[in-house]
């Protein structure tokens, strides 16, 4: 005979194996950086002063790979011996050959 429950077993067995949950992650927006803009061939320090879903942002990147940021650092007050990421703030320097203008961070 023909068991029911064994084939809609089966049905859910296979619906949970194939079916996936899809998640995105939110997307960093950054709207602006203080001071927003340095000269060439210079260093200087910059904040973030507005974005969504910046929460520990640890990095910046630019259009022009020759314009670098690292991130500031402090001593860890949790952690004696390690360095914290000072939140939004990064140092950025720019190369002497980069083209002036508008450069998208």
């Amino acid at each position: 005979m023909f068991d029911h429950r064994i084939v809609a077993l089966n049905c859910f067995v296979l619906c949970a194996i194939y079916s996936t949950v899809h998640a995105q992650l939110p997307t960093t927006t950054l709207a602006a950086l203080h001071p927003p803009g340095g000269r060439i061939g210079t260093s200087f320090d910059v904040t973030i002063a507005a974005a969504t879903h910046a929460e520990g942002a640890n990095e910046l990147f630019f259009s022009d790979p020759r314009i670098k940021a690292v991130a500031k650092r402090e001593p860890s007050l949790l952690f004696p011996g390690t360095e914290d990421s000072l939140a939004g703030q990064f140092t950025v320097t720019v190369d002497e050959d980069v083209a002036p203008g508008i450069h998208d961070a």
